[in-house]
């Protein structure tokens, strides 16, 4: 009997060890495959930030420069020309913010 008892933990023995190495070579997979992961959600992060600043680099550059020309126009504000061209100035930099947002909007969709 003690053969037979010997026999059936000796053969446990390999299903444990044989799951042991199931479970090594399943984490292993796991971990290169978050590493893959990872890597992938790297690469589309900085394509969509590359993608997001052509579509808006022109519509920033527009804004600096009529930033630039509205705090030019607020020594001036007295004059009815100066008011009025910072008024429109005012109305485009909001229309030109919410261009931006849309299109940040599409880039990230």
């Amino acid at each position: 009997m003690p053969d037979q008892r010997e026999s059936e933990l000796a053969s446990l023995i390999v299903e444990l060890a044989k799951i042991e190495a199931n479970q090594h070579e399943a984490k292993k997979l796991m971990k290169e495959t978050v590493e893959d992961i990872r890597e992938q959600i790297q690469r589309l992060a900085a394509e969509i930030d590359a993608r997001a600043a052509a579509e808006v680099s022109d519509i920033n550059a527009a804004i600096s420069d009529l930033t630039r020309e509205g705090r030019a126009l607020q020594a001036s504000l007295g004059d009815p020309a100066a008011q009025r061209r910072f008024d429109e100035i005012t109305q485009t930099l909001t229309s030109l913010q919410a261009s931006i947002d849309e299109k940040l909007f599409a880039v990230s969709t």
